[in-house]
């Protein structure tokens, strides 16, 4: 039996933590390395993080991304590694390193650049022109990134036209609700078109605005979902492949054999190296992560985003204001699950005109999740207000001026205590609020 064991490493990287994502990579190679693994995978612009935006103007950074690699190049022994970078030659790429036995054997530059949503990559790069398929001990495989395999031809139909019998693709591509399970149905149709094993490595994580998912699969020729990582998780994926069945799937189904059979231009790259499955036979893994409902998906998304958000700019401890309402409350929760109990804080800041029943909500709350909890009464600051403005607001009933007031008040508490111990202060508010601007600016929509 002719078989290829494949580590996905489905990594957390830091957009512009060269040096944090190359220890991270390293770490992920030894563990993979351990495992017996052929080909070691690591995802779109894996080592600079994505997307790195205008960091990708300043050469200095370019210049450390390619020492990075140069570094990743000597680390690698008997095993291939495929990792993601922007690569400078005549013009910049986002690139996928093929590096096998301490050397680097080939660059594969992305062609479909997208430009749309949270996508800007014609602002930095150059669609790349060139095609290879690799042999590696018998078993020849593509290299592509992200959006390349959502295009039904180029590259990947070049690439199994033209030998391939397993398409690498590394990706950085962002959750939304919904995006899986058709990105799983684009994937088992490619796989089933073409008669190839899809192995397809996602990123994880969150950047700012931007969550990654995790969720790599590896897609059998048959268009059969073979495993899954984890979501919202970093996960190594070990698989070994029966790279037989290619062959065998082909023979019944030949749909590519007349396919582009004109094409001169894919170049074949020889891997001089052995595998290791040839070496010890490993035990084919069949397996499968767990499906998300849509509710579970958004929350894990909105976890991932914060914690992230929170670790990756360097923030030790959260605040918040809680009301007793349904919306802190769902935060204080996203927040406990995203960071752990020791790192939220929650601030009452009750006035004359908050109820019993919020105030009993409020340390319900508290109890249940096992956060801290901080009661600072506005009243008296409020009271000073209504004093200091009376001579203005004179013979004028009370409205929302009033309202906002209080919400101004307890905006500045919580950014005193942010101000004074470091912490972030999470906002409350919800998206219908924020699409119809009902909130109080530097009241209810201080924090993150």
């Amino acid at each position: 039996m002719k078989t290829l064991t494949l580590a996905l490493c489905q990594i957390n990287p830091s957009v512009g933590d060269i040096e944090g994502n190359f220890k991270k990579i390293l770490f992920f190679i030894d563990e993979a390395r351990k495992n017996n693994a052929d080909i070691i995978v690591f995802p779109e612009l894996a080592l600079t993080g994505y997307t790195p935006e205008d960091l990708l103007f300043y050469p200095d950074f370019i210049n450390k991304a390619k020492e990075g690699l140069e570094q990743i190049v000597n680390s690698v022994k008997d095993f291939i590694v495929i990792v993601g970078l922007p690569v400078k030659k005549e013009d910049l790429y986002n690139s996928a390193a093929i590096i096998a036995d301490g050397k680097l054997i080939d660059f594969y530059h992305k062609i479909y650049l997208p430009n749309y949503s949270v996508f800007d990559e014609m602002r930095y790069f150059k669609p790349g022109r060139k095609i290879s398929v690799y042999e590696y001990d018998e078993v020849v495989f593509g290299v592509n990134i992200c959006e390349d395999i959502f295009h039904p031809s180029l590259p990947t139909l070049f690439q199994a036209e033209s030998g391939a019998e397993l398409i690498i693709n590394i990706s950085a591509s962002p959750f939304y609700v919904g995006k899986y399970e058709r990105k799983l149905r684009m994937l088992q149709t490619r796989s089933y078109d073409l008669g190839v094993y899809i192995a397809y490595l996602n990123m994880v994580g969150g950047q700012d605005e931007t969550v990654f998912d995790g969720r790599s699969v590896v897609v059998s020729p048959e268009g059969k979902i073979l495993c899954t990582g984890k979501a919202f998780e970093e996960d190594m994926i070990l698989i070994t492949l029966d790279m037989e069945d290619v062959a065998r799937t082909r023979m019944r189904e030949p749909k590519i054999r007349w396919e582009l059979d004109f094409i001169e231009n894919v170049e074949l790259i020889k891997i001089p190296l052995k595998r290791k499955s040839n070496i010890k036979q490993e035990k084919i893994s069949y397996f499968k992560s767990d499906i998300l409902t849509e509710e579970e998906e958004i929350f894990k998304a909105v976890a991932t985003g914060l914690r992230d958000y929170v670790e990756k700019n360097g923030f030790k401890r959260v605040c918040l204001g809680l009301s007793g309402g349904i919306d802190s409350s769902v935060v204080a929760l996203i927040a406990t699950e995203a960071l752990g109990k020791e790192r939220v804080t929650g601030v009452f800041m009750p006035s004359r005109y908050t109820s019993q029943e919020s105030r009993e909500d409020v340390y319900e709350l508290v109890k249940n999740l096992g956060i801290e909890l901080i009661e600072i009464s506005i009243d008296d600051i409020f009271e000073e207000y209504l004093k200091r403005l009376s001579s203005a607001f004179k013979g004028l009933p009370e409205d929302t001026t009033e309202e906002n007031i209080q919400s101004r008040i307890r905006g500045n508490l919580l950014m005193a205590l942010s101000n004074k111990f470091g912490w972030l202060v999470i906002t409350t508010g919800n998206k219908s609020e924020l699409s119809v601007g009902y909130a109080t600016l530097y009241g209810d929509m201080a924090g993150g």
